[in-house]
């Protein structure tokens, strides 16, 4: 039977259970298979993920089996950015005064090219973690969610396919609240970039303190958390108030509010700081030139 203790002894720690019942990184590992076993390498990231599937259900199965997939993904990019470190260290070079290097391209092309590998990789992934779970075309014979409601109007109709009474929800009634939504998401985004542009403008000011800067990168991650948590509420009213039928057609419209806001949320400061800052603002940047290096590093340990 599948208990906690099973899932504390073969999950949590792995370092107890047998090789051939801890499971695998991610589906398509032959560790799955029948009389299967996990080497030693993968032993950090092996997760019984069939079982997991069975307790738990396909949606967290899934998720587990991205996080192992993606564990094992960073393998490659964590030994090319140590030996990126390594030589930039031997070599004695300092990117925050002598601007960027011809190193910081190369690594930076090749996280370009893992990326997109790395999402070939995964679609194929998720199709395998589709056919083996038997979830492939689930989303064609989805019911209905319990919070969707019919027009007022007309609250429900005959279906022209299956010829039955279903509830019934105008799709050019929704696709007026879906633009109604983009205009609320647009403000938010207007709203959360003066803010940004402000705390830049007093840090502008402060310039000739020495904290100034260190207090400006704070505000701005703290400005982040708490607009990320008001729209956390607007997006899933949004979301309600557009009636979406099934839970997939609801969570994908959610997903994409949240990505379009957190995508400004999270990384509008670092964008303006790497690319902007030195030439719009009268002060720079805090090494006295273009080069904002320094002023990232503060930046991303602020935020991260």
């Amino acid at each position: 039977a599948i208990t906690v203790s099973w899932f504390q002894k073969r999950w949590v720690e792995f370092w107890r259970g047998e090789s051939d019942r801890v499971g695998a990184p991610f589906v398509s590992h032959p560790a799955l298979e029948r009389e299967g076993r996990c080497p030693c390498l993968f032993r950090p990231w092996a997760q019984p993920l069939m079982e997991i599937r069975s307790y738990f259900g396909e949606k967290v199965a899934l998720y587990f089996a991205w996080l192992g997939f993606y564990g094992v993904a960073l393998f490659v990019p964590s030994l090319v950015a140590g030996a990126n470190y390594a030589y930039i260290t031997v070599e004695d070079i300092a990117p925050e005064s002598q601007g960027f290097h011809p190193t910081l391209y190369v690594m930076a092309v090749f996280l370009v090219i893992w990326s997109a590998a790395y999402k070939e990789e995964w679609d194929r992934e998720q199709q395998i973690c589709a056919v083996k779970w038997g979830t492939l075309g689930l989303e064609d014979a989805e019911p209905d969610r319990p919070q969707f409601v019919g027009d007022e109007k007309e609250k429900r109709r005959i279906s022209p396919i299956t010829n039955q009474k279903e509830t019934y929800f105008p799709p050019e009634k929704r696709a007026q609240r879906q633009r109604f939504g983009l205009c609320v998401v647009f403000v938010f985004i207007v709203l959360l970039l003066g803010c940004v542009s402000f705390i830049f403008f007093m840090e502008n000011l402060l310039a000739e303190v020495s904290w100034g800067s260190t207090v400006c990168s704070l505000m701005q991650s703290i400005l982040i958390q708490v607009m990320s948590a008001i729209y956390a509420v607007v997006s899933t009213t949004l979301n309600d108030y557009e009636n979406y039928r099934t839970e997939t057609q609801y969570e994908d419209n959610l997903i994409l509010k949240k990505f379009l806001f957190e995508m400004f949320n999270n990384y509008s400061a670092i964008v303006f700081t790497a690319s902007l800052k030195g030439n719009v603002m009268s002060h720079g940047c805090s090494s006295g030139n273009n080069n904002c290096l320094a002023d990232m590093k503060e930046l991303l340990m602020s935020i991260f």
